[in-house]
């Protein structure tokens, strides 16, 4: 049962917590994403440190999140620092994992079409893949926005929920 008075006896204080909570998720949002966008960048010039990445970026999201706080706790106290990077390397397996699966599946016509016109590995991303992606990105970072709100949820395919609406094409 919710106590009602003491919502709206503490509603201040609700909307500050809230506050903060939004903020943080998008910051960890940001710097996943550009973190994401650095570490396509190494895949893409060199295709064959993909799977190492993802690999690294699997085993930073199995570690539980309290065993990550301890470990950087001397390093950043008990800050909301501290939560941020959780939060940050907690997206990267999400993210990095689905803008490659993307690139994937890019339709090769136009890839193909890019290579003929004389296009550089770097500008037919820039020019033409990153553009194709754009809408595959968004559902994604909306998928991560809700996954980085709860830090000890994880992921899975198979489970009925966001997860299997967000691959069937729906959210």
């Amino acid at each position: 049962m919710i106590d009602w008075s003491w919502v709206i006896d503490n509603h201040a204080m609700i909307g500050d917590l809230l506050w903060q909570h939004a903020r943080m998720v998008l910051l960890a949002l940001l710097f996943g994403s550009l973190l994401t966008g650095g570490l396509l960048a190494v895949t893409l010039r060199w295709p064959a440190t993909a799977q190492p990445l993802i690999t690294l970026c699997g085993v930073l999201f199995t570690i539980p999140s309290l065993a990550l706080f301890i470990l950087l706790l001397p390093f950043t106290g008990l800050s909301l620092t501290t939560s941020l990077i959780g939060l940050t390397l907690y997206s990267l397996l999400i993210l990095l994992r689905n803008v490659l699966a993307g690139m994937e599946k890019l339709p090769q016509a136009a890839l193909e079409s890019a290579r003929a016109l004389g296009y550089t590995r770097g500008f037919r991303f820039f020019d033409i893949e990153l553009w194709l992606l754009l809408p595959s990105l968004f559902c994604r970072a909306a998928h991560c926005l809700g996954d980085a709100g709860r830090p000890g949820h994880r992921h899975r395919a198979d489970r009925p929920g966001r997860a299997g609406t967000a691959a069937a094409g729906g959210f």
